[in-house]
């Protein structure tokens, strides 16, 4: 037995659970599933997309806050200032985490034109 025994029949058990549940699903009758809606799956897309262009152009505080009012364009629930709430809570939630806990060397803001 070595190290990825665990993980090897925790994910075996886990799809044996998921094919007994899959099974009778097949066979069920019921109504037809809706089509689904590929704007916020795009919208989402496109946000991992411009984070990842903004951390290396702009720093990680405007990469989480473009990210942040990016991904919220696929749902309009959250509102202008509960947006904005967000991404100032999830860019101090990041700097903690990333500078202050475990001590990566990621810049907070950067200048790209200099």
């Amino acid at each position: 037995m070595g190290a990825g025994m665990f993980p090897l029949l925790v994910g075996a058990l886990l799809a044996g659970v998921g094919l007994v549940i899959l099974t009778p699903a097949l066979f069920r009758v019921g109504p037809p599933l809706p089509k689904p809606d590929y704007w916020p799956l795009f919208i989402v897309l496109l946000a991992l997309v411009v984070f990842a262009l903004a951390i290396n152009w702009f720093g990680l505080i405007p990469a989480i806050v473009l990210l942040t009012f990016t991904s919220a364009l696929a749902d309009n629930k959250l509102g202008v200032v509960g947006t904005i709430v967000l991404a100032v809570a999830l860019a101090a939630v990041a700097m903690l985490i990333f500078r202050g806990a475990l001590g990566l060397p990621l810049d907070p803001f950067k200048w790209p034109f200099s």
